[in-house]
């Protein structure tokens, strides 16, 4: 190992170039890996249906092709959600160790206060669905009656909605004025689209296809098992009909829930599996290539030094274990850096490079500040 060492000092160039390449080898192999891993463990953020066990939903379309034992299913995400028959909710409610099942529509609108108020975009949802949500009421109270709502607080502070005030959502079915009964706000994380929540049969109107929902969600009862509640909602389903193509709803729960809330998540996961895999293989092949020339180089460039260790009786076994050790020197080096660096890159969400450009400015204000109390002092 000494001499290894020492064959590398004299010979700079060749070690720095074996370095960069065995560097940026493991940074990009490492980067790939690292989305591949995303791409098949991400199923997107449950936040509107993070009380919810286990969510029903049409998500995907299946394609069939073959018959009997070479019968093979795949499945494609779709653009958006396919509906679900609510008749599916009481044989759900009847299951043992369910407390709620509940069936959400969510109607896309724009809600406005008076005329010439601006409009703010809203998501109206059944109250009934409420229990899915991280949303508790603040103030007030439930929508009984038609023409009431309850505004989730981050949307009322935006808007400036009181409880009795008079509000107005325009959805594609029309529009409508309700009474806003109450303010939710959400336990849990932030829902990303202000929500307001309205009577069941309003909710259905607004949405425009009665006798159909999005999701249906089940709340299981405390110390229930969530993979047997599972199991038992999937066989409560509908059988899937022998189609070559049709959409059939799943059962999905656990960080699954993410796909129910965010559709255009599993188009994006499939998109980063095939990319990183891809670039992934591209660039394993390539440095494997660029690696052996370069040290093959860098073992040609050291001829004289290797004749003269074989002229002192070393072993052709002994100068091979050399160059392996060489090798292996710079391969840790160049995969301990490169691993840190990639996983620094990767890894690290916009939130945090924010977070690090906050606590930078700040340490130097307070390094200012220490620079301008010391030139008082000194004064």
């Amino acid at each position: 190992m000494r001499v290894a060492l020492r064959m590398l000092r004299q010979r700079p160039a060749a070690a720095v170039a074996t370095y960069l390449a065995l560097w940026f080898a493991v940074a990009m192999v490492t980067a790939c890996g690292l989305m591949l891993e995303s791409g098949i463990r991400y199923h997107g953020t449950v936040q509107r249906y993070a009380g919810s066990t286990v969510l029903v939903a049409t998500t995907d379309l299946s394609v069939s092709s073959g018959s009997g034992e070479d019968r093979s299913v795949e499945r494609y995400p779709l653009p958006e959600r396919a509906r679900v028959d609510t008749s599916l909710v009481n044989r759900i409610a009847q299951l043992p160790g369910v407390r709620l099942a509940a069936a959400d529509v969510a109607a896309p609108g724009q809600l406005a206060i008076g005329a010439g108020s601006p409009g703010y975009a809203v998501s109206t949802h059944p109250w009934s669905a409420a229990a899915l949500t991280p949303f508790t009421l603040q103030a007030g109270g439930a929508p009984t009656t038609n023409g009431e709502a309850v505004v989730d607080a981050q949307l009322a502070a935006t808007a400036k909605v009181r409880l009795g005030q008079q509000i107005r959502i325009a959805a594609a079915s029309g529009t409508r004025t309700f009474r806003v009964s109450g303010i939710a706000a959400a336990t849990g994380p932030a829902v990303d689209q202000s929500t307001v929540f309205v009577d069941d049969s309003e909710a259905e109107a607004l949405a425009g296809h009665p006798g159909w929902a999005e999701v249906i969600g089940v709340v299981a009862e405390p110390g229930v098992d969530r993979t047997a509640l599972t199991n038992a909602v999937a066989a409560a389903l509908p059988p899937t009909a022998d189609r070559a193509v049709d959409a059939y709803p799943r059962v999905y729960a656990g960080p699954e829930r993410g796909v129910v809330e965010s559709p255009d998540v599993a188009d994006g996961r499939d998109f980063v599996i095939a990319v990183s895999s891809v670039f992934g293989g591209a660039t394993l092949l390539i440095a494997i290539l660029v690696i052996a020339g370069t040290v093959g180089l860098s073992v040609k460039q050291r001829h004289r030094d290797i004749a003269l260790l074989r002229a002192i009786a070393a072993t052709p076994r002994q100068v091979r274990r050399l160059v392996i050790r060489e090798a292996v020197v710079l391969g840790l080096l160049a995969s301990i850096t490169a691993d840190r660096g990639a996983r620094r890159v990767i890894c690290r969400t916009p939130r945090d490079r924010r977070d690090s450009r906050l606590a930078r400015r700040r340490h130097a204000g307070r390094r200012r500040r220490a620079v301008d109390c010391g030139h008082e002092c000194a004064r």
